[in-house]
């Protein structure tokens, strides 16, 4: 995990307690297998493990639907992103943008690829520069509208697939629905422990 993704997150696994890191793997400091704590039974893998398989049969190829319209909605995004890439619209501002940017001393030809060439990136913590390109970043995007002219470029492309397969989407928004209702009750169920 990229340090920088941890940054005020809180507890991270094996940071916590002793006894709370052995409930949240199932296994204790010898990595012996946990299989109960205060009197109550600890699910094979710990909390974590418990997550993981009532979360399977929500993920594409677990034990869901299987039906394949769940990889239609990542497909569709992959590729409304990579056509607004070369769409007219996209790349006029992504122009602007890196006017914007060059202005302030950062070369980038668009949002996507700033900032990798900063030596920081690779660091746990930003330097001074990278924080300053990131400023100029979000002045330039509000100056230039990229972010909501990218999005409408790539609205468009994904409300024409929609269009083009209305039953398959209507299929996914079914799916969808049905684990938002699942993940509903496993959450209730949570807080009711």
């Amino acid at each position: 995990m990229n340090p920088r993704f941890r940054r005020g997150a809180g507890r991270v696994a094996g940071v916590w307690e002793p006894a709370e890191n052995a409930l949240l793997l199932g296994r204790d400091a010898t990595g012996k297998p946990l299989t109960s704590s205060n009197g109550q039974a600890v699910p094979a893998g710990g909390c974590q493990g418990k997550v993981n398989t009532d979360l399977q049969s929500l993920q594409p190829g677990g034990q869901g639907s299987g039906s394949g319209t769940s990889q239609l909605a990542a497909q569709t995004k992959a590729e409304s992103f990579s056509r607004s890439m070369t769409d007219p619209r996209v790349k006029e501002v992504f122009g602007r943008w890196s006017e914007c940017m060059r202005a302030d001393g950062f070369r980038a030809p668009n949002p996507v690829e700033a900032g990798g060439d900063l030596p920081s990136v690779k660091q746990p913590e930003p330097d001074a520069a990278e924080i300053r390109m990131a400023q100029t970043d979000v002045e330039c995007k509000a100056r230039t509208n990229l972010v909501g002219i990218w999005f409408a470029v790539e609205a468009d492309y994904q409300t024409a697939a929609i269009a083009q397969q209305p039953q398959a989407f209507a299929a996914l928004k079914a799916e969808r629905d049905a684990q938002a209702a699942q993940l509903a009750q496993q959450i209730a169920g949570l807080r009711g422990s």
